[in-house]
């Protein structure tokens, strides 16, 4: 049957427009397959490097959020950079320049929106590579003293010395000073006293150096330092400075307590004696 004459012209319009896709296919079909290639090389490499940077960092860092998230960076980055060499083989380079302009301005909102979760995670990133403290070690950090117990990419769990419980952000841990009591092996134990007027000031002095000498776990190479300080109406106030082996906190309470009872006990002995010889 024949066609119409009214329709013969939108047919052959239609027919043209898909002669010239097929032939444009047929010219473009190599770069298709090239641009396909692309996509599975750099997929599959970027599994593989994508693993083998989470075995790397899981070498420095027990934590498994940080080993996830560098090995999905890599990973990402791989596959994203092999999409934009294959539009690239597609001569799409406007649609790589707009992705890549969708990208920024994208990555520039999420970055105002999300800025305290971006600090924490950066911040919780920069921890676990260079380890100002680990898991387990006693720190003193944002007026908290405690065990860690905890450290994601987000926040630190603190178990403070009472028992309690606190959850630091990773960001005010990494922007305020940390004091790692653990990874010292010598701590400096300082204790103060008040000397009476009317003691003999070398006795006291001998009597406060005896007493710091017994001090279980003292450092016997470091010099055991009395300072007075100043003259009151009440006594001499006598700062009394030595250095301990700590292994842990513990051992530093347990120093300090231990020295000023041996301290107490010397003077109160002392006293006592010159009670008796005077009656």
């Amino acid at each position: 049957m024949p066609i119409d004459q009214p329709l013969q012209q939108p047919l052959q319009a239609v027919t043209g427009k898909l002669m010239g896709w097929a032939q444009g296919g047929l010219l473009i079909l190599p770069n298709i397959v090239i641009a396909v290639l692309v996509i599975v090389v750099c997929w599959v490499a970027a599994r593989v490097v994508g693993a083998l940077v989470q075995r790397l960092v899981a070498r420095f860092s027990p934590n498994n959020d940080v080993v996830r998230l560098l090995g999905f960076v890599a990973y990402g980055a791989l596959l994203a950079g092999g999409v934009f060499v294959a539009l690239g083989v597609l001569h799409l380079d406007k649609t790589v320049t707009s992705l890549l302009t969708g990208v920024g301005i994208l990555g520039l909102t999420l970055g105002f929106a999300l800025q305290d979760v971006a600090s924490n995670l950066m911040a919780g990133l920069l921890i676990e590579l260079h380890h100002p403290f680990r898991v387990n070690e006693v720190i003193e950090t944002n007026s908290f003293v405690g065990r860690v117990r905890r450290i994601t990419l987000r926040d630190t769990e603190i178990e403070q010395l009472d028992g309690q419980i606190v959850i630091v952000p990773n960001k005010e841990i990494f922007n305020k000073p940390v004091v790692n009591h653990t990874s010292a092996p010598r701590r400096r134990v300082d204790i103060e006293i008040k000397v009476p007027l009317d003691d003999d000031i070398e006795v006291a002095l001998n009597l406060a150096r005896d007493a710091i000498a017994g001090v279980e776990k003292r450092d016997p190479q470091r010099e055991i330092e009395l300072f007075f300080k100043s003259i009151e109406d009440t006594g001499l106030p006598l700062l009394i400075r030595f250095w301990i082996n700590c292994d842990a906190e513990i051992d530093y309470l347990r120093a300090r307590s231990a020295a000023i009872q041996r301290v107490k006990r010397a003077f109160d002995t002392q006293h006592q004696h010159q009670a008796q010889h005077a009656s």
